[in-house]
């Protein structure tokens, strides 16, 4: 019969790293949530509530559209422009403004349009960027105090060859750049 003797209260040496680390992870990820929480509360502007349709047409083609999706455009200081989906799990990156909004655009329709033929669903896709990232954002647009964007919206409704389905219609507003 062994017995088990600890010699400090705090000794985790028999506790695996990944535990602690996860406990951890969620503790920080919870902490976040409600500094994000009270973050909002903190800025004056309202935003369009984000919401997501996909439906099937009378040809048989799925169509999706996003309305009201919130995207943060700025400069990494690393000579490229970053657009950060907040309101999906999406991220582009390019030299200029005007790619880099072209790029996302692009690049989001290709993956919502893989995402609902691989899974069916394109929920994968449409998990919200992490509170830190909410925070980072709204912190820019308080500083910045600009003026609300104007929507942008997708125009094009070809047909995808090889995915037999339409581009998505985005509604997006880009926060942060220059017009």
């Amino acid at each position: 019969m062994g017995v088990k003797v600890m010699r400090n209260e705090y000794d985790l040496s028999d506790v695996s790293h990944g535990a602690v680390e996860l406990i951890y992870r969620s503790m920080n990820r919870k902490l976040a949530a409600l500094l994000n929480w009270l973050d909002a509360l903190r800025t004056p502007s309202e935003f369009a509530k984000f919401e997501w349709f996909v439906q099937k047409d009378s040809a048989g083609y799925t169509q999706i559209e996003l309305r009201h999706l919130k995207v943060w455009v700025y400069f990494d200081q690393r000579r490229y422009w970053i657009a950060q989906g907040l309101d999906v799990g999406y991220v582009a990156a390019a030299r200029d403004v005007a790619a880099v909004k072209q790029k996302f655009m692009r690049g989001l329709a290709t993956t919502l349009l893989l995402n609902l033929e691989k899974h069916g669903s394109i929920e994968p896709v449409l998990r919200p960027a992490s509170p830190e990232i909410w925070m980072d954002w709204r912190r820019a647009v308080r500083a910045a105090n600009p003026p609300l964007p104007m929507p942008v919206i997708s125009e094009s409704q070809d047909i995808v060859p090889g995915l037999r389905a339409p581009v998505p219609r985005l509604e997006l507003s880009f926060y942060g750049c220059p017009a």
